[in-house]
């Protein structure tokens, strides 16, 4: 009997993909109060992506490092020579770290129940950190505004079995 030239094999195939775009906005608590950012690093995580018939539901979380420098005490230091000096100011540099969960959905036709997601990527797009609540006159505040636009790209697969012919020689790499 002759060995069957066939081959079944499972493979995804890819039934549609979509742009997801979250705005998360926030205000963020600093204590102490900002004087000034040094630097503030983001990423974005997705936590569940769940396919229903035509659409994909996904949860995720923006994680944000807000390093800033604070004001404690500042004045004037005299030049030696009484001129009329240097401005100073003292202070500590300190972080918030804060996790922000956002929900989105996206629509993609011919996807269904029991199907596989796959997030192709998933960043931050804009963004702008405004900080709000000043205390008295001094230029320090007690919150961030936090505006950012995160974008995910969606994919859903499904795995299928298909025929392949082992006939042809050569068409695999070895």
């Amino acid at each position: 009997m002759a060995e069957d030239p066939n081959r079944c094999i499972k493979v995804p195939v890819v039934i549609g993909q979509n742009v997801c775009e979250v705005l998360v906005v926030t205000e963020i608590p600093l204590d102490p109060p900002l004087f000034e950012i040094k630097d503030i690093s983001k990423s974005v995580t997705v936590e569940n992506c769940l396919v229903q018939d035509g659409l994909v539901i996904i949860d995720g979380t923006l994680r944000k490092n807000i390093n800033y420098k604070t004001l404690d005490k500042e004045g004037v230091v005299p030049f030696p020579d009484g001129g009329l000096g240097a401005q100073i100011a003292h202070g500590k540099v300190v972080h918030t770290h804060v996790w922000l969960p956002f929900h989105c959905f996206v629509n993609i036709a011919g996807a269904l129940t029991g199907d596989d997601c796959q997030i192709e990527s998933a960043e931050v797009v804009g963004e702008k950190d405004e900080p709000i609540c000043a205390v008295d006159s001094e230029p320090r505040y007690h919150k961030l505004l936090e505006k950012a636009v995160i974008q995910l790209v969606v994919k859903v697969t499904r795995t299928e079995q298909v025929t392949v012919s082992t006939l042809t020689p050569g068409v695999c790499p070895v």
